[in-house]
């Protein structure tokens, strides 16, 4: 009953100050952005722009190739904005990306330099063979621009056998992985915690 009685009195005195009400708005505001407004998990898909220098036969067979991997067999035509001039342009969904079919390389160049996008122009080399010029920002680590240079050096069915080839065990069999809201949750609750501090 003491218990009941002191929280009580506490109450009471905080309810005299104004960040009382604070807290209380603050507890709805990050409720409802939890309920309603955040998703349970981000989409995480990367836009890519492309730009396709080549032979036409080479080109609509790539083309054939990536409709492959797209999620519903279909490309869709979208609009994209390029220095206050709407273009439209092929778009391509993956499961890991959205890759953007550019008409030009200018186009594709301001994607990347202006825009700070994933871009990549390719054509053919001396020896017909197919080669990439990739866009980067200038942040990117030592082991991304390594992997870059790796990764068409053999081709995409080795790289996917070598991949499904791996074999990877969880620590624990029943671990859950949390979703991008229970993720985001904690730091939320400290910034509030720091907050309060900060009106204290």
């Amino acid at each position: 009953m003491k218990l009941l009685s002191s929280l009580k009195k506490e109450m009471i005195l905080a309810s005299r100050g104004y960040y009382f009400y604070v807290e209380i708005f603050m507890t709805l505001l990050i409720l409802v952005f939890f309920l309603f407004i955040i998703p349970e998990n981000f989409n995480k898909h990367v836009d890519e722009y492309i730009y396709l220098d080549l032979p036409k036969e080479i080109k609509e067979a790539y083309l054939n190739q990536l409709l492959q991997y797209d999620v519903d067999q279909k490309v869709e035509k979208v609009v994209i904005k390029i220095e206050k001039e709407k273009k439209k342009v092929d778009l391509y969904q993956t499961d890991h990306s959205n890759i953007h079919i550019m008409n030009s390389y200018e186009d594709m160049k301001y994607m990347g330099e202006k825009k700070s996008k994933p871009a990549a122009k390719i054509y053919l080399d001396e020896e017909n063979q197919l080669a990439y010029e990739h866009f980067l920002q200038g942040y990117e680590s030592g082991r991304f621009k390594n992997i870059i240079k790796v990764i068409h050096m053999e081709s995409s069915e080795t790289l996917e056998e070598n991949m499904d080839a791996l074999v990877v065990k969880p620590q624990f069999e029943d671990m859950k992985l949390l979703s991008d809201k229970e993720n985001i949750l904690p730091p939320v609750l400290v910034f509030n915690g720091s907050l309060m501090g900060m009106f204290l």
